[in-house]
C-alpha cells in the first residue's frame, strides 16, 4: 500500500522556485500593463480616424518629419491637384481577399496656384507631391507586368485616409524594382527616381479609382498578443508554485512489502 508522508524542503529548490515564481509573476505583471497602453493606444486611433480632415495643401509647403507624419497616421484627408502619369508605381505581392495583386500608387502634383510663394511651380524636378493608392488590381496574364491602369486626367479631389510611407520590409536584393512594379515603397528611392519630392504620407483613396478595389488600413496594437503572453506567464507561475509543492512537502512511499 502507498502512502504520501510529509518532508521539509530543500533551500535550493526553495530558492529556485521563488526566483521562478517572482520571475514569471513580475513578467505576467507587465504584460497586463502593455495591454492597457495598447487598449489606450487602440482608442486614441481609432479616435484619430473622426477627426476632421487634414487639408494636404497645407503639408505640401511644411516640412513634415517622420513623427508628424506617425502623428497623422489613420487620419482623414483631403487633396487637390493633378496625377502624374509617369510616376505611376506598382506595389507588387499584396493580396485582397486571397487574389494576388498590386496596389496602385499614383502621386498627386500640387497645383502651383495654391502653394505658397517660394516653391517649386507644378511640372519642375523635386515638385511636391503625395503619392495615392488609388486601390487593388489584380495579376492578370501580363504579370510579372503590371496590368494597364489608367490615370485620370485634370483636377482631381482626392479623400481617404493617411498611411505611412516608408516600407517596414526587409529587402534582401537590391533587385526589387522592374520598371513600373516595385516590390516596397521606399520614399528616398522613390524621389530618385521619379525626381519628385513626396510627402512621407500616403493617401489611401476612398473610394477607390474606377476599376480598382479600394485598399484600406485599420488599426491593431496587438492587445491579444500581450494578454496572450500575459496567461502563459501566470499559467507558468502557478505550475511552478504547485510542483514546488508537490515535490518539497509530499513523496510517495515506498509500498510496504
Amino acid at each position: 500500500m502507498s502512502t504520501f508522508v510529509q518532508r521539509r524542503p530543500g533551500l535550493w529548490p526553495t530558492l529556485a522556485a521563488v526566483v521562478v515564481i517572482v520571475a514569471t509573476l513580475a513578467l505576467g505583471r507587465w504584460q497586463v500593463h502593455r495591454a492597457a497602453e495598447k487598449v489606450a493606444l487602440q482608442a486614441a486611433l481609432e479616435a484619430r480616424r473622426q477627426l476632421p480632415p487634414v487639408d494636404l495643401t497645407a503639408l505640401a509647403v511644411a516640412r513634415v518629419d517622420s513623427v508628424q507624419a506617425a502623428g497623422l497616421r489613420f487620419r482623414p484627408a483631403v487633396a487637390v491637384g493633378r496625377y502624374v502619369a509617369s510616376g505611376q508605381i506598382f506595389i507588387d505581392n499584396r493580396d485582397h481577399d486571397g487574389t494576388p495583386g498590386f496596389h496602385v500608387l499614383t502621386p498627386l502634383l500640387f497645383e502651383a496656384g495654391i502653394l505658397e510663394a517660394g516653391q517649386l511651380q507644378a511640372g519642375s524636378p523635386g515638385a511636391r507631391v503625395v503619392l495615392v493608392n488609388r486601390g487593388f488590381v489584380a495579376r492578370d496574364r501580363r504579370y510579372p507586368q503590371a496590368p494597364e491602369v489608367p490615370v485620370p486626367e485634370g483636377i482631381q479631389h482626392v479623400s481617404g485616409q493617411l498611411a505611412l510611407a516608408d516600407s517596414r520590409y526587409v529587402e534582401l536584393s537590391a533587385q526589387v524594382v522592374s520598371g513600373s512594379v516595385w516590390q516596397n515603397l521606399q520614399l528616398s528611392r522613390y524621389a530618385e527616381v521619379s525626381h519628385l519630392n513626396p510627402l512621407p504620407l500616403v493617401l489611401l483613396a476612398a473610394p477607390a479609382s474606377a476599376g480598382l478595389l479600394a485598399v484600406d488600413e485599420h488599426p491593431d496594437t496587438n492587445v491579444d498578443m500581450h494578454r496572450g503572453y500575459a496567461f502563459q506567464w501566470f499559467s507558468l507561475a502557478a505550475t511552478t508554485f504547485g510542483l514546488y509543492l508537490y515535490f518539497a512537502f509530499f513523496r510517495k512511499a515506498r509500498p510496504l512489502p
